[in-house]
């Protein structure tokens, strides 16, 4: 059941960074776009705008999920560096920050599903896309970071289980 459910999370995670791949490539267009033909064309390309702007809150939900599953989180670093008995109690406390992070994004789910059902009328001004889309990027990133997270949990104490951002990279330069 373990092996699956991680074996599951490196196929999303896979899927995960092609779509973070994706977007990043799509927002640099965009930006890129938008500011030649601002400057160049004295045209405002104001499509680019929200391409990025919703491409970006995307990104951040997404990568957070990778991180989360890498334990590159920021607040492991800032917290161990801090905190003299952090050494002697490290699993406990990788546990102890790994459940409050569970519950953390468990109310940031929640509240995203909630944005995204207040909003699910409203269009956005230019592409004219439902604003549900991108308030989307609210529970879907925390299930995600809540999965990694469970993931990373499972994997604790082997010490055999890779951040996914060096799997991918490992197994690319072959």
């Amino acid at each position: 059941m373990k092996a699956a459910f991680l074996k599951l999370m490196e196929i999303i995670n896979r899927a995960v960074m092609i779509f973070l791949v994706f977007l990043l490539a799509l927002a640099f267009v965009m930006l890129f776009t938008q500011i030649f033909s601002r400057y160049v064309l004295k045209i405002p390309f104001l499509m680019g705008d929200e391409i990025s702007r919703y491409s970006t809150v995307w990104i951040v939900f997404l990568g957070t999920a990778l991180a989360a599953r890498g334990n590159k989180m920021i607040k492991m670093e800032v917290i161990y560096s801090m905190l003299p008995f952090a050494d002697k109690n490290r699993t406990l406390f990788e546990w102890f920050c790994h459940i409050i992070t569970i519950i953390f994004f468990f109310f940031v789910l929640t509240y995203g599903l909630n944005m995204m059902k207040i909003n699910s009328m409203q269009v956005t001004p230019i592409l004219g896309i439902k604003m549900a889309i991108p308030y989307a990027a609210l529970p879907v990133g925390s299930f995600l970071i809540i999965a990694n997270t469970i993931a990373s949990l499972c994997t604790l104490n082997s010490g055999k289980e890779m951040d996914p951002l060096e799997k991918i990279e490992r197994e690319s330069s072959c």
